[in-house]
């Protein structure tokens, strides 16, 4: 009897002496959120808190692990670029690997943790601040924010040096009454000189604005002009390109950049700015856009008012070359609007296929992170029937500011060496008399059905007759498209 009181009582210590053991076996590593399976494997995360932003000069650590269920076939997060822990090492040993870029990504800065480095907010400031650029004068390029949990966040490496600029005749920064200062990054705080300094004070004076500057030759009549950036004295960023015939007062073709890995953190803004005229035309183009001046052109020159109405979307829209939403900040965005960056468009084209045609690029810019190269421009001169079917040459200011029969776009990928050529005809209507552009002679042969992102109807007349091209292709109907020697189809 004693044996088994002994046995009993041997077994009950070492249950009670074995749980706390058990416990803290089994309990997840995780100090900053739950486990989603209790029986899935536990993996080493490193993942930013929810809102969380490390603070010039603090020392808060964005680095906190979480526990993550491993799928079977999905992506292991919501974001593919994630540092992964190879089974054969340590359990707290990082070891980020390559991984196959998807359409999604995670900011280097996130990848592996960075130590020392200035992070901040890029709209965390009251809403009278106006942001500067923030530019990196060796690579001659601007510093945009990324994503981070839904916030627009900047980060610079400790040691880094940007200049922080007010673009822009009687600019300066508010706070030292200067056009432009060096900051530097410097253990997690911000420095001009010896003098710590935060993004909120940097702000400018007013608006930066953009500067138009010319350039050589670029055709018949032509010459190149570029709206973009004087960030001091013998720097200059050029935001887009415009090749304009001055003769006819209209853009033959421009260029700008599509930066894929940063559109989704673009700033969105509601207000539109005015366009600007810039001494570049002879005729007042805000008169001339106008519904009722429409009308009467028509009436003057067509003797009708059946082609052009201005009733619906039968009327022409200042349509872009280069659209604001191909940019990230809203400096940039307010840039596109000078009228040499815009022709006459249809609306029902302009709202219609050429949208798509816009929003498909950036989509794929972003989904590839690529950087797009982006050629737009015109062709030809539309022609309307008058009363008696005559065909007439379309213009909005008399003989200046043609209507284009064509307008295309190229869309070239540096990176990837591919490249295509994407035409809408400018018009409403089926006019088998207007050119050799129409259905029947279309302008190349077209490959839609080997883009599957192009998802809009390209037959629709009614909403701009849409035809897919090799770059070599469509050179032979029009001769100024960009020679791009030995590039692939993007498909």
């Amino acid at each position: 009897m004693m044996r088994l009181r002994t046995a009993l009582w041997l077994a009950m210590m070492m249950m009670v002496l074995s749980n706390p053991v058990n416990a803290r076996r089994r309990r997840p590593r995780n100090r900053g959120g739950h486990s989603r399976s209790q029986q899935s494997e536990q993996l080493w995360i490193p993942q930013m808190s929810e809102g969380q932003v490390v603070e010039q000069g603090g020392t808060t650590d964005p680095w906190l692990p979480v526990n993550f269920v491993q799928p079977q076939q999905a992506p292991l997060y919501e974001n593919p670029w994630l540092p992964q822990v190879p089974a054969n090492l340590p359990r707290d040993t990082w070891a980020p690997i390559e991984i196959e870029q998807t359409q999604q990504r995670i900011p280097w800065f996130e990848q592996r943790p960075q130590t020392n480095s200035c992070t901040f907010r890029y709209d965390g400031v009251p809403s009278e601040y106006i942001h500067p650029f923030l530019v990196d004068t060796e690579r001659q390029e601007l510093i945009y924010p990324d994503i981070v949990r839904r916030q627009q966040i900047v980060t610079l490496t400790s040691g880094t040096t940007v200049l922080a600029s007010c673009p822009g005749s009687g600019n300066y920064l508010a706070r030292n009454k200067q056009p432009r200062v060096y900051i530097t990054c410097r253990n997690s705080q911000l420095y001009r000189g010896r003098n710590p300094v935060s993004w909120a004070d940097l702000g400018c004076h007013k608006k930066i604005k953009p500067t138009l500057k010319s350039g050589e030759s670029c055709g018949k009549d032509s010459r190149m002009h570029f709206i973009g950036w004087d960030i001091r004295r013998g720097l200059y960023l050029p935001q887009i390109s415009v090749c304009f015939n001055r003769k006819l007062e209209t853009s033959v073709f421009v260029t700008h950049t599509i930066h894929g890995r940063f559109i989704d953190a673009k700033v969105v803004e509601p207000s539109r700015p005015s366009f600007k005229n810039n001494r570049m035309f002879s005729v007042s183009l805000n008169r001339q856009y106008k519904k009722a001046k429409q009308r009467e052109l028509a009436s003057q020159y067509l003797r009708s008012m059946d082609e052009l109405s201005g009733k619906g979307q039968h009327y022409l829209a200042k349509g872009h070359l280069a659209p604001d939403a191909d940019f990230v900040l809203e400096a940039e965005q307010d840039a596109t609007y000078y009228y040499i960056n815009v022709v006459p468009q249809w609306q029902a084209v302009n709202n219609g296929n050429w949208k798509s045609l816009e929003s498909a690029v950036r989509e794929l810019a972003e989904e590839r992170q690529a950087t797009l190269e982006v050629y737009t421009g015109t062709h030809g001169i539309l022609e309307l029937p008058d009363v008696n079917s005559h065909p007439t040459t379309m213009f909005l200011g008399g003989k200046v500011v043609p209507v284009p029969a064509l307008m295309w776009k190229v869309i070239h990928d540096p990176a990837a060496n591919t490249a295509v050529a994407i035409v809408v005809i400018n018009d409403v209507k089926e006019r088998p008399s207007s050119g050799s552009w129409r259905s029947r002679h279309p302008p190349c042969s077209t490959v839609c059905s080997d883009l599957g992102w192009v998802d809009w109807e390209v037959d629709d007349v009614t909403e701009g007759r849409t035809f897919c091209c090799t770059v070599d292709d469509l050179r032979q109907t029009i001769p100024h498209l960009p020679r791009l020697s030995g590039v692939n189809l993007f498909v």
